[in-house]
């Protein structure tokens, strides 16, 4: 330990130790989120954070943080570079700005962050608070601008402990970034004394851990028995490469596949689900073979839903899922809203080089919601891939679904940590929500979690696999569902009023010191 101190303190005395170290402590943070889930991690921040509001220059300061976000995108992002090897050719060229040019972009937001709060001529624990507060910020502005990309956010860090997760229930996903951030900043005045600031930022965190751990304690228990078809629901992961995915000619393999793994008489569902794009074609060319499908692998009243591109007369695409009873009838159908730039759609392709790496296939934004009721469940929100990281998604829906489904297609990103961090997020919307997310992807983790966010059950990382999950019914909207923005007003507030204090008693201090004198 004495010699591992040495290191670090030689580093740090370097021109660029300590954006090095930075980058290096905003890295090794990252453990903190799924799949390793190693909260204390997050306390390595602590470094840079101390660095930073140490720094007489605020730009400097800024730039000490940003470095300690670009180590954290650096290493949680990584899995994003897997998904151009799939395509290869000139998607590769894209390979650069994915695992490098991403991640110093989301960095500029923390860049931002830090500028302004060391921007005003104030003490340095005061300095600590506003830097909560506007990191905080940062994270909702990058959750929001441009579509938005709340990937790996900081409240990540609760995502994988069931009762640091509960607090999603009262703040959702934007509160729980600013307790993230209040957590290491209170470490970090622990670090440099400043012991009545450390108290101040963790009474919310230390308030909601309480009420957390009280709605965990008024959970009912999950089934532990067999259910009967009507409250069954089936999940399919055929585990099928990216490479063959849409090669025709595995195409009846791949729906024999499907079928074999959906076919177990003696425990008939209610409702099986296959993943995104699960048929590999159009809805308007394969209207038939789902609903043969439908057929074979559901019970009588029994209802199938699939993901399946689809398009309109103007030759719209979407990414779409449709629900098929036994029988052949359509129930509903849902198009993908919220599409994922650069691999659903192309931003700035008015731009030569853009249009030529990206090519001309695109998709097209889904209409208004349509209400879909399947018995037994009630009414069922569909979200598919990209469209669960996001909080709040459906409250612009002008009805509250009884139970939320997400399709999804991992195979992109292969064996690293993207597909657990996808799973984790769908356990914040259920517990935000309280309701329960079923979560389906071609291959990745699938499974699902009631409104508590309790694990129902899940599959492994890359396996051909089924489970079956219980149906849970909805909960009473929890506190975030009906207040969406009141708990991160009052954390603002709180904080904004916390600076204002200590810089008052910081300034009082120092007149009664130079009195003294």
């Amino acid at each position: 330990m004495i010699a591992l101190r040495d290191r670090v303190t030689a580093l740090h005395r370097r021109p660029y130790g300590r954006y090095l170290l930075s980058f290096l402590c905003g890295a090794t943070a990252s453990l903190a989120l799924p799949p390793t889930g190693l909260l204390p991690a997050a306390l390595f921040f602590c470094v840079p954070v101390i660095f930073a509001v140490n720094e007489a220059r605020p730009l400097t300061g800024a730039i000490l943080f940003a470095a300690a976000g670009f180590g954290w995108f650096t290493a949680s992002l990584y899995w994003i570079g897997h998904a151009l090897f799939i395509k290869g050719g000139a998607q590769l060229l894209l390979l650069p700005f994915a695992c490098l040019g991403l991640p110093l972009l989301l960095s500029l937001f923390w860049a931002m962050a830090g500028y302004l709060a060391f921007r005003p001529v104030i003490s340095p624990v005061p300095k600590l608070v506003l830097l909560a507060g506007f990191w905080g910020a940062a994270e909702w502005l990058r959750s929001v601008i441009f579509t938005g990309f709340p990937w790996n956010v900081t409240g990540h860090i609760f995502a994988e402990n069931l009762l640091t997760a509960q607090m999603a229930a009262f703040t959702g996903q934007h509160g729980l970034n600013l307790l993230a951030a209040m957590l290491i900043i209170a470490a970090s005045a622990v670090y440099l004394r400043a012991i009545k600031a450390a108290l101040f930022l963790s009474l919310p965190l230390i308030l909601l851990l309480v009420l957390g751990g009280f709605r965990l304690a008024e959970a009912p228990p999950l089934p532990d028995r067999p259910i009967e078809q009507a409250g069954l629901i089936r999940l399919i992961q055929p585990n099928i490469a990216q490479a063959q995915k849409w090669d025709r000619a595995h195409k009846p393999d791949h729906i024999k596949s499907m079928t074999a793994l959906a076919a177990r008489p003696e425990r008939p569902a209610a409702l099986t689900i296959l993943p995104e794009a699960a048929i590999a074609g159009f809805w308007r060319d394969d209207e038939g073979l789902v609903r043969a499908l439908a057929n074979a692998i559901t019970p009588e009243n029994g209802v199938l839903l699939t993901g399946i591109l689809s398009s309109d007369r103007e030759n719209n695409f979407y990414n779409s899922a449709y629900f098929v009873h036994h029988s052949g009838r359509l129930l509903g159908q849902y198009h993908k809203q919220h599409l994922v730039p650069f691999g659903e759609y192309i931003p700035f392709r008015q731009l030569p080089f853009i249009d030529a790496i990206a090519g001309q296939g695109e998709f097209s934004k889904g209409g208004a919601v349509e209400d879909i009721y399947i018995e037994p469940f009630g009414y069922i929100r569909v979200l598919i891939c990209y469209e669960i990281i996001f909080p709040a998604f459906i409250a612009r829906d002008t009805r509250r679904p009884d139970m939320l489904i997400t399709l999804s297609n991992d195979a992109w990103f292969g064996n690293t940590s993207g597909p657990h961090q996808h799973f984790y997020q769908s356990r914040l919307r259920a517990i935000e929500e309280g309701l329960a997310v079923y979560r389906l992807a071609n291959t990745g983790v699938s499974g699902g979690f009631d409104g508590f966010g309790r694990l129902l059950g899940k599959t492994g990382l890359g396996e051909k696999a089924v489970i079956d999950l219980p149906h849970i019914g909805a909960l009473a909207p929890p506190f975030y569902a009906e207040n969406r923005i009141a708990a991160l007003l009052f954390l603002f507030t709180w904080l904004g009023f916390l600076a204002i204090f200590l810089e008052l008693f910081s300034k009082r201090r120092n007149k009664s010191q130079i009195k003294m004198r």
